[in-house]
């Protein structure tokens, strides 16, 4: 009788300690597709969007838009995962974090322009790769602004 107790306290305490670690190892998982799958699904879609005049339609709405709405759908979410984790670890650092931030969000806007604006004179390989850092930039605009809604609302 007295082992299913010590029984059921093995099996809930091995279930919280598998919780927990699922936890820890979702931030470095969410970092790496955050930073190395995200920019390359906005870079296609960009392609796609550029190339193909006769778009293809799912319910009435053009296929290529929606891969795009998919890349900012899991950008919010990941960048939502990343910010609540580094407000939380900042929570102390607001202040430098308020100016840190900001300074990135600017040379971030600069580099969307810069990539924007040079995108149109390439082949369609090197597009990608500008596409690309296009894309990094702006998941990173996402992040930081969400970071700072997290900062100023912890």
């Amino acid at each position: 009788m007295r082992s299913l107790p010590l029984f059921a306290a093995i099996v809930i305490a091995f279930g919280l300690s598998f919780v927990k670690h699922i936890s820890v190892a979702m931030y470095p998982l969410s970092a790496v597709i955050f930073y190395s799958y995200l920019p390359v699904l906005y870079a296609s879609s960009r392609i796609n969007i550029l190339h193909h005049i006769s778009n293809e339609e799912v319910f009435h709405i053009k296929f290529y838009p929606m891969e795009l709405s998919m890349w900012l759908v899991s950008t919010l979410f990941f960048a939502f995962i990343l910010s609540h984790l580094i407000s939380d670890l900042l929570f102390h650092h607001r202040e430098i974090l308020y100016h840190f931030t900001f300074f990135l969000m600017t040379i971030g806007l600069a580099g969307i322009i810069y990539c924007e604006r040079h995108a149109s004179g390439f082949l369609i390989s090197e597009k990608k790769t500008i596409f690309e850092i296009q894309g990094r930039l702006l998941s990173f605009e996402i992040f930081f602004i969400m970071t700072l809604l997290f900062v100023m609302n912890h």
